[in-house]
């Protein structure tokens, strides 16, 4: 929930647009376009290596998040009593996520779980509305601070609706759901859940927009008051821990002994990178944070790895009935196409050259010409009965 913040820096109230919408229909999609439980189980079960990696990278990404933030509170608050407070809280719930990986809760604690986040972040938005945070739209005034070319997000916007359209197919916790709700219940449960519980929090994104460019320096002419950057800290606390449990949950590798001491240390790693991006001077390269670099390159497997694979790899070929497991030469187009397409998506995310995300989107999706279809179909156990 902090890529809106980037954008509207970048695109103004479109940079918000162009993210919300392809979010919230891409994920509430899923429990319309995957008709059965039984579709969901078999993408789980032929691409099953590519959702563990989607797991595992969202992990890593959420953990960095962690790391990347105390700094950003330290420079702006101008409060070294709530700075060391902010700081302490991140790094318990840091240590918190890894705990409750390692300790193996059920998904029984799941729902609760989620009740009691949800809970949180919309008392954090009260106490932020109460505390009128959104005075400092005034200032801001929906206007780009940053990328001088504000008609990039023309080009932004497909490349954004191909990998919120794409990248839900991947979401382990997402299946999960799916498998356990028929189409119907599926159809209400997903359009309710990103429709409105996770548009809701998409809203809080764009309601503290303003606090987080504080924290980052953008604008300079204000510091984020000491009692809203605890309630932004808490609020991405309990969303990046919360994410980091389900995730872990659904890796059937954490069964084996060395799981979770694996897991543990891609964490760690993960909030030390955030750590020292946070560190680095303030502009490392095309006017961006050491921290910002790290967090748009995580991005990128969601802008193009994940949703090309899903393009390229998990939607049948023409003549294929179901879903099958990726032959060699689906695999290899894949590469070759994310490849060819990588150097376009470093000059529209990085350079944020955005015009350069054309040819990159258009190399994936023509790509999808050269797949074949399979010569063989995979045979799965067909369901007792219907769902």
């Amino acid at each position: 929930m902090f890529l809106p913040v980037l954008l509207v820096r970048d695109y103004g109230i479109w940079g918000f647009v162009v993210f919300a919408v392809p979010n919230v229909i891409g994920a509430g999609a899923m429990g319309w376009v995957l008709t059965s439980q039984e579709s969901s189980r078999r993408t789980v079960q032929a691409h099953a290596f590519a959702l563990r990696a989607f797991s595992v990278v969202t992990i890593g990404f959420q953990a960095f998040f962690l790391g990347w933030i105390p700094t950003q509170i330290h420079e702006s608050s101008g409060n070294d009593a709530g700075t060391r407070i902010a700081q302490a809280i991140l790094i318990v719930a840091a240590f918190f996520a890894i705990r409750l990986f390692v300790r193996r809760a059920g998904h029984a604690l799941v729902a609760r779980s989620a009740l009691a986040v949800l809970g949180i972040s919309l008392a954090c938005a009260a106490g932020l509305i109460l505390l009128r945070v959104g005075d400092y739209w005034s200032d801001v005034k929906f206007r780009p601070l940053m990328v001088s070319d504000h008609s990039g997000v023309v080009w932004l916007a497909p490349a954004c609706a191909f990998g919120f359209a794409l990248c839900p197919y991947l979401d382990l916790t997402f299946h999960r759901a799916r498998m356990n709700t028929s189409r119907a219940e599926a159809a209400r449960v997903f359009s309710i859940g990103f429709g409105i519980m996770f548009l809701s929090m998409i809203l809080l994104t764009l309601l503290i927009a303003p606090l987080g460019l504080g924290l980052m320096g953008w604008p300079i002419w204000y510091a984020v008051p000491f009692v809203a950057g605890v309630l932004l800290a808490i609020h991405w606390i309990v969303q990046s821990t919360f994410t980091v449990f389900v995730h872990s949950l659904e890796l059937p590798d954490a069964a084996h002994p060395s799981g979770p001491r694996v897991m543990g240390l891609t964490i760690s790693i993960a909030l030390l990178a955030g750590l020292v991006g946070a560190t680095v001077p303030r502009t490392l390269y095309a006017d961006l944070l050491a921290g910002e670099i790290i967090y748009r390159l995580f991005m990128s497997f969601y802008g193009l790895l994940f949703p090309a694979y899903v393009w390229l790899c998990m939607i049948p070929a023409r003549g294929e009935r179901i879903t099958q497991k990726p032959t060699q030469h689906k695999l290899i187009v894949f590469a070759a196409a994310c490849l060819l397409a990588a150097p376009c998506y470093w000059m529209g995310f990085i350079e944020r050259e955005t015009i350069w995300l054309a040819p990159g989107l258009g190399v994936v999706l023509i790509a999808r010409l050269f797949i074949k279809r399979s010569s063989a179909q995979a045979t799965f156990p067909r369901p007792e009965g219907g769902g």
